[in-house]
């Protein structure tokens, strides 16, 4: 008799989270007595589980940005972005094409272009399939003009991919049992380096049952904060790209699940759980959606 799968969608209550995690028993497992951990990209049901973490949708019009510290960083942001011409400009020309964007993002409707091209009929469909290399090369190239709007930034948009290890502990020998994750991108500090948010890409639209989208995401975030726990000591974000559709989540940690993941504390018989926020989306062929968006994109880089 095959197993069944402990949930479906991806749990964003802890009680969703209970009822899935007693069904793979891992409702009292640590994250290094936890055997089975894959790498980010190949996270199974069982390991997301282990991570206590809840996935929960917002809507657009729910982003609060008072709730992540980024009240007065919006406004401002909103005021630089109305005063740049090169952004405006490609409001302009999203609206009213072909109307060319100019400056910093003279490419980006071009790079758009090649992320929603069709396959022609009567050609080789070899030579055609794109993968998520325009997906990620856009949205670094957006992101990256939004924060060169601000005076004097010092944070830079990446577009190498940093790969982060969360160690969880050692078996008996010095083996490590841990996992390991990749960014597609991050947002870092041209001082200390520090990692201020990651990019996570996909080439397709998320279904909205798509569970190892935000399987992953939540990974990305667990090896993240595993083995940088001390920095930032901001709001962790990730901004995700799928096709045209924008997302950004903001991770909520409390100290006891900080607890969980940094000393492996199981004890007492209150749970603990991460909770990323997950807004959107923003479609990218919208203006207003991407004049929305961006003040958000410019106000976490300051």
């Amino acid at each position: 008799m095959s197993t069944p799968t402990p949930f479906e969608p991806v749990p964003k209550t802890t009680s969703d989270w209970l009822v899935a995690a007693k069904k793979a028993k891992v409702e009292n497992t640590s994250l290094f007595s936890f055997r089975d951990h894959c790498s980010a990209s190949k996270v199974t049901k069982p390991q997301f589980l282990s991570f206590r973490t809840l996935v929960i949708p917002r809507k657009v019009q729910d982003f609060n940005p008072a709730r992540w510290g980024l009240g007065q960083k919006l406004v401002t942001a909103t005021q630089e972005l109305n005063q740049s011409p090169d952004f405006q400009n490609l409001l302009n020309a999203i609206r009213n094409p072909p109307a060319p964007p100019t400056g910093d993002f003279s490419q980006i409707l071009k790079m758009h272009a090649e992320v929603t091209r069709d396959i022609e009929n009567n050609y080789p469909e070899k030579l055609q399939k794109a993968d998520e290399t325009p997906v990620n090369v856009s949205l670094i190239c957006l992101l990256q003009g939004i924060a060169d709007i601000a005076t004097g930034p010092v944070v830079r948009w990446r577009h190498t991919k940093v790969q982060f290890e969360a160690i969880f502990g050692s078996l008996p020998g010095g083996v490590k049992r841990g996992m390991l994750a990749i960014m597609d991108g991050q947002l870092q500090s041209t001082v200390s380096h520090e990692v201020r948010a990651i990019v996570e890409c996909k080439r397709h639209e998320r279904a909205p049952q798509d569970n190892m989208i935000g399987m992953q995401e939540a990974a990305l975030f667990v090896a993240w904060i595993k083995e940088y726990s001390r920095y930032p000591n901001l709001s962790r974000v990730l901004v995700s790209q799928d096709s045209m559709q924008l997302y950004i989540t903001f991770a909520e940690t409390p100290l006891k699940w900080r607890e969980f993941l940094l000393q492996n504390k199981t004890s007492g018989n209150t749970r603990s759980f991460m909770r990323l926020h997950r807004f959107g989306p923003w479609d990218l062929g919208q203006a207003n959606h991407v004049n929305q968006a961006a003040a958000i994109l410019l106000a976490i880089t300051k």
